[in-house]
């Protein structure tokens, strides 16, 4: 049934049933499980007079789904888009793998290649490994890799889709978003009297509330490195109308004579990232949420968030396998108010790389961390030099912090600058997330220089509440230092 002609059984429907039904909200809540290999809850809030109709949609919903899954699943053999990979060439596309095709070209640009739906012949070749359990050549898996990510294809009315030898679809990275998205449309358009309506896939949903509607839907994050039924939460994130995706590592993994590896790919080397993080991410759509997500979970933890910053109306929040958590820009505006009234204070921390005449000038490794009053590791604020031999410069940071947690490189590390003034903020949270108390802290700043100096100066902080403002004096490969420390109310 399509959209036109399930609109009008909708609407006669209502007007009978508008003249005898009390106006009064009705929760619907329906569960399904086995869909999409996990699944399936759907909640809509309408007047109670609506409701037969309203779960005779759902209904019909659901048989979209299943429709949607035989085009564009890889698990089923008959699949559409298994036909694609088996044939090589397709006249006429499903309208749906069409849209998915196009939406994975388009996420492969946006994330400059951290984002592929072409390595379903490498995850073959990592499922075949997993049966013989002999680890795949990992210099042929690369070439392979790489030849696919260059290879042209190209999607037309007339010629339909051909893909080269060396390339299979497998569109799991964004697929469960479109349905999801593609779910919660159906819904939308059929159910015009809805208040509220959830789409939620294994974990992954769409969200929805009138305009005028100030409730907020609030939505549990939890803890993508504990596998446990009982997973700890995250954080609560009440949102009013947006599309939640996550993707982590540790839930599904290989394991390949003796070793585990995920079963994300990088999709320039056609092998899982080491340590690599999980991540939630929240869009206006699941299919942009569920794309983030996938990428990623194949970079680095800074790298991927300042790519985040980049996009329009994204949010994301991703967590390394020891618990580190680093957020996009704009991520706090979505936290539950438990997490917030925890914040205590704000630091802003105002440096300086000075500049140098010299012969030779490469840029400073820089550290800026903070520990209390014990030198016991609180939060690492900066640190500039990506490589573990760039981070072994900063001698005291490397002895205390980098070498026991070697995944922070991954997570704080940034590429070094020039000279100039540059800002920090610190809002009383550590590594793991958790705010500290007010109290006495240590603001260690470390800088080097290759053909350069080495200066490193700490800074005792009591914090309060009473706010404070201090200047401290460049000294050799540290400049100037301005902080400005303010309670929150």
């Amino acid at each position: 049934m399509n959209f036109r002609a399930l609109s009008l059984c909708c609407f006669l429907l209502l007007i009978c049933q508008s003249i005898i039904a009390d106006t009064v909200l009705e929760h619907i809540d329906v569960h399904r499980d086995f869909v999409l290999g996990t699944s399936l809850d759907i909640d809509v809030y309408i007047e109670k007079k609506d409701t037969v109709i309203a779960r005779t949609v759902i209904e019909q919903a659901i048989n979209e789904i299943a429709d949607l899954e035989n085009i564009l699943s890889t698990y089923k053999p008959d699949s559409s888009v298994n036909k694609l990979n088996k044939k090589r060439r397709m006249m006429q596309l499903p309208d749906d793998l069409k849209t998915v095709f196009e939406h994975c070209e388009h996420w492969k640009k946006l994330s400059t290649g951290k984002f592929s739906c072409r390595l379903g012949k490498i995850k073959q070749l990592w499922q075949d490994a997993e049966k013989t359990q002999i680890t795949p050549n990992r210099a042929a898996i690369r070439k392979l890799a790489r030849s696919i990510e260059r290879a042209q294809i190209n999607l037309n009315e007339d010629d339909g889709l051909s893909l080269p030898e060396h390339v299979a679809i497998d569109a799991d990275g964004l697929a469960k978003g479109y349905i999801i998205d593609h779910t919660f449309s159906f819904l939308k358009h059929a159910l015009q009297n809805a208040q509220a309506i959830r789409v939620d896939i294994g974990g992954d949903g769409r969200y929805w509330r009138r305009t005028e509607d100030k409730k907020k839907w609030q939505v549990g994050i939890t803890d993508p490195n504990n596998v446990s039924d009982n997973r700890a939460s995250l954080a609560t994130l009440n949102i009013h109308s947006k599309a939640i995706a996550a993707s982590g590592h540790t839930s599904r993994t290989r394991k390949i004579a003796h070793r585990e590896f995920s079963h994300i790919l990088e999709p320039n080397e056609g092998w899982p990232l080491f340590q690599a993080p999980a991540a939630i991410v929240v869009a206006n759509d699941a299919v942009t949420a569920d794309a983030v997500a996938t990428a990623l979970s194949v970079q680095e933890m800074t790298a991927g968030i300042d790519w985040v910053n980049q996009l329009e109306n994204v949010e994301a929040l991703v967590v390394s396998p020891e618990g580190l958590q680093l957020a996009s820009e704009q991520w706090s505006q979505y936290l539950g108010g438990s997490k917030r009234r925890q914040e205590t204070f704000q630091l802003s921390v105002d440096y300086t790389i000075p500049k140098f005449d010299a012969d030779i000038y490469n840029k400073p490794y820089v550290a800026i961390w903070i520990t209390d009053s014990d030198r016991k590791p609180i939060k690492n604020l900066l640190l500039l030099g990506e490589s573990e031999r760039w981070a072994r410069e900063n001698t005291r940071w490397w002895r205390r912090v980098g070498r026991v947690n070697p995944s922070l490189l991954d997570s704080v590390a940034r590429a070094t600058r020039r000279p100039g003034n540059y800002r920090l903020q610190w809002d009383g949270s550590d590594d793991f997330g958790a705010y500290v108390k007010t109290g006495t802290y240590i603001l260690h700043f470390e800088a080097a220089r290759e053909h350069g100096g080495h200066n490193y100066q700490k800074i005792e902080l009591n914090l309060s509440d009473k706010p404070f403002k201090q200047n401290i004096n460049a000294a050799g490969e540290l400049g100037a230092i301005k902080l400005h420390y303010s309670p929150t109310p």
